[in-house]
């Protein structure tokens, strides 16, 4: 299964940038896994 995610935030810093930083850990990847 492949999920892809994609938000125009400003530099990674606005909620959906903190949204997928959440769900990186919750999912156990790298914090920053997807925003770089």
């Amino acid at each position: 299964r492949l999920v892809v995610v994609s938000a125009i935030d400003n530099l990674t810093k606005g909620a959906a940038g903190q949204a997928v930083q959440c769900l990186n850990l919750v999912c156990g990847y790298e914090e920053t896994e997807g925003l770089v």
